[in-house]
């Protein structure tokens, strides 16, 4: 629509910026959209210092439980919350596993109280403690665990005086190592977990194996019941075959 020649959006640039920006309506007054979008951000502005105030009030009024523990890579449970102590950046590996050392510090932040802790390390006696938090105070805890002794593993055979593999290597006699054990005997010094033990068969017995589950504070005994074998191997001589 054209008035005059100019664009009727044109006519009056003030009016158009009144009706675009918050100007005067029907009962409203002059500049209450703008008004309007002031006072929310302020609000919003509040709200969110309100909520940063309300966070600075709770943290500050927590404390802190730092734990290091060896060995490291223990499980804590503080009160029924389970986590972890991690390894330092410098740990050795030694064999198969980590070598036993002190773990890195573990920080957790709790509300003043009494607190519950638990910590465990498989092969390992678990160890308790209870920890008293204090508002803006650090307490510090550092449990070394105890290593099992008490965990081996027992073999007898029948007939006796049978070598024994243990995951595949032949056990041999303590300590100087030179020989291979024979049945009955004892193994310590044994990781937790699974384990295949194997006697070896002859002219006379089968081989026998079994798996076994060794576990931390218990003694683990393994029965070898041989088997008598009813006809004589190819690779066996007579001479052999008729030994008692």
């Amino acid at each position: 629509m054209m008035d005059g020649g100019r664009p009727l959006f044109a006519k009056d640039p003030r009016l158009v910026a009144e009706q675009a920006f918050g100007g005067a309506g029907p009962g409203r007054p002059p500049g209450w959209r703008r008004r309007w979008v002031v006072l929310v951000g302020a609000l919003a502005v509040l709200a969110v210092g309100l909520a940063g105030f309300g966070i600075h009030r709770v943290m500050a009024g927590r404390g802190k439980i730092t734990i290091k523990t060896k060995p490291a890579g223990a499980t804590v449970d503080i009160d029924g919350m389970k986590t972890f102590t991690d390894y330092p950046e410098d740990a050795r590996w030694i064999l198969d596993r980590r070598e036993v050392t002190w773990s890195r510090p573990l920080t957790v932040r709790r509300q003043p109280g009494t607190y519950d802790i638990e910590v465990t390390v498989p092969g390992y006696v678990t160890r308790a403690a209870r920890v008293v938090v204090q508002a803006g105070q650090t307490a510090s805890l550092d449990i070394e665990l105890q290593e099992i002794t008490d965990m081996r593993l027992e073999i007898i055979s029948v007939p006796g005086g049978r070598s024994v593999s243990l995951d595949w290597s032949v056990l041999m006699q303590e300590p100087d190592r030179f020989d291979a054990a024979r049945t009955p005997f004892e193994v310590y010094r044994i990781r937790e977990g699974e384990h295949h033990v194997q006697i070896d068969g002859d002219c006379h017995y089968l081989p026998w194996e079994k798996t076994v589950v060794l576990r931390p504070g218990t003694i683990t005994k393994v029965e070898a019941m041989l088997e008598r074998r009813l006809f004589r191997p190819k690779w066996c001589t007579e001479k052999e075959w008729n030994e008692k």
